[in-house]
C-alpha cells in the first residue's frame, strides 16, 4: 500500500494523494465529474494509525474498515443510521459511526457511482429491503435500491447513501464537495 521509499512522516500525504488520484480516475471512468475541494483542508491521520491499519490489512486482506477494504456487509438485522454533530452541522452516520454522503447524479432508483467510484465511495448496504431505519433525531424515509451487483443500497429520502474512504473517524466530513458528493443531512 505504501511506497517503500516513503518515510513514516510522508506516508499520510502519500496516501491522501493516492486516494485523490484513485477517486479522480474511478469517478471519471464512471461518468462523474471530479473537482478538487475548494476550501477543505485534508486532515492527516497519524502515522501510527496508518501503520496499524496497514498491518491489519496486510495480515487479513483489509483496510480502513477493520479487516476489510470496504464497509462490512450488512448484518441480518437492521441497519441503523444516526445523526452526528460535525463542523458542518448535523450529518447522517452509518452503523460504524462514519459520515454518509449522497451524490448529485443519483436518482431515487439508481446509483451512478459504480466500479472505481464505488471503491472510493462505498455504498451503505442492507441485508434486505426495509431493514434500514433511523436512530434518534433521524425522521426521514429509508428504503433500498438494488445495485448492478445485486446488493441492496440504503436510501434516505430517496437518495442512495455512501461512505467516503477519506474519512477515517467519526466527525470527519472530508468528502463534502468532492465530485458531486455532499454530506447527507437528517
Amino acid at each position: 500500500m505504501f511506497a517503500p521509499w516513503a518515510s513514516r512522516a510522508s506516508r499520510p500525504v502519500y496516501s491522501l494523494a493516492l486516494v485523490l488520484t484513485f477517486v479522480a480516475t474511478g469517478c471519471a471512468a464512471a461518468g462523474a465529474t471530479v473537482a478538487p475541494p475548494t476550501t477543505a483542508t485534508p486532515s492527516l491521520v497519524p502515522a501510527a494509525t496508518l501503520t496499524a491499519t496497514a498491518t491489519q490489512g496486510a495480515t487479513s486482506g483489509g483496510g480502513r474498515y477493520g479487516n476489510q477494504a470496504t464497509p462490512p456487509p450488512a448484518a441480518a438485522g437492521s441497519v441503523v443510521v444516526k445523526a452526528f454533530m460535525t463542523s458542518l452541522g448535523d450529518v447522517l452516520v452509518g452503523p460504524n459511526g462514519l459520515t454518509l454522503y449522497t451524490h448529485a447524479g443519483d436518482t431515487s432508483l439508481t446509483s451512478t457511482c459504480t466500479g472505481g467510484c464505488a471503491s472510493a465511495w462505498p455504498p451503505l448496504t442492507a441485508a434486505s429491503a426495509g431493514s434500514a431505519k433511523g436512530g434518534a433525531g433521524v425522521t426521514g424515509t429509508f428504503g433500498t435500491i438494488t445495485r448492478t451487483d445485486g446488493t441492496k443500497q440504503v436510501t434516505y429520502n430517496g437518495h442512495p447513501l455512501y461512505y467516503w474512504t477519506g474519512d477515517t473517524m467519526a466527525g470527519q466530513t472530508t468528502g463534502n464537495g468532492i465530485g458531486g458528493f455532499s454530506v447527507a443531512r437528517p
